[in-house]
């Protein structure tokens, strides 16, 4: 069960759509939730060459964008304060300095699950693809991962993606220790170019939710579509609010839900992804 959120704030519109889940989880599981919000002086204040005599006014520059920076870091922990407050959540607020990824790495130990927008990068500026900050935590988190994408509305069903890697096996074992299924129909989704396999992969998942008292429904693919494909079909089909999937398994591209197809994955998914390595 899990007894404690950390969201990362962030100005992207992911963010905002991570902010409004895991209040909204908080409320539901009477969950404690901790909002980190990371000023990255180290990434504003980097050296870089001037022209001669410029040295003035880079440092006149550095002092301009850090004030801006702390007003909006401030501004955020103060909207997610609100927030908190009128979902009635426990909550409190971590003000934190330094690289992104490394302060919410210190922090997430303390918790039970980090909760973030795919696109967040705080810098305060919109980038094309994954930023480095959350790729990092991708890598490096000991806790899994809800990533959120822009659109605010979910659906309420689940996924559990297995394509018989150790990397999906373990985000399905902790998504069902720490129930985040719960009040939710549990889809297990395996796809494979041979439909028996597919079918087999699945039918493991399936005994493992039984076990756990969890009646879910199996869907053994034969494709060689790309998964992110028939995943975008399934969640408009089947009402999906989330989809739980292995991160950076040692199969690398080979494996259909982990390295770059995982990568892909995150960009044109359509609802949270719950992400454990």
């Amino acid at each position: 069960m899990i007894r404690s959120i950390l969201l990362a704030l962030d100005e992207s519109t992911a963010s905002a759509s991570a902010q409004k889940l895991a209040i909204g989880m908080a409320k539901k599981l009477n969950a404690h939730i901790a909002g980190i919000g990371v000023l990255d002086e180290p990434w504003i204040t980097a050296p870089e060459a001037v022209p001669l005599g410029a040295a003035a006014f880079k440092v006149e520059l550095d002092t301009q964008l850090l004030d801006d920076a702390k007003r909006r870091v401030h501004s955020l922990e103060a909207g997610f304060k609100k927030a908190a407050e009128e979902a009635q959540c426990n909550y409190h607020i971590i003000d934190a300095e330094g690289f992104p990824a490394e302060e919410i790495e210190k922090a997430i130990v303390s918790h039970d699950i980090l909760i973030l927008g795919r696109d967040a990068n705080f810098h305060f500026f919109p980038l094309r693809g994954m930023a480095v900050s959350v790729e990092q935590l991708l890598k490096d988190s000991p806790l899994p991962i809800i990533l959120t994408p822009p659109e605010e509305s979910f659906g309420k069903d689940i996924i559990f993606a297995y394509d018989g890697s150790l990397a999906a096996a373990r985000a399905i074992h902790m998504a069902l220790l720490l129930e985040i299924h719960k009040d939710k129909d549990v889809h297990i989704l395996s796809i494979n170019h041979n439909g028996k396999d597919a079918e087999r992969q699945a039918q493991k998942i399936h005994k493992l939710c039984e076990r756990h008292g969890v009646a879910a429904k199996v869907h053994g693919i034969e494709s060689k579509e790309k998964p992110w494909n028939i995943m975008s079909t399934l969640v408009e089909e089947l009402n999906i609010g989330m989809i739980v999937l292995g991160a950076y398994g040692h199969s690398g591209i080979a494996s259909f839900f982990t390295g770059s197809t995982m990568k892909g994955l995150i960009q044109k998914a359509k609802v949270p992804l719950f992400l454990y390595h």
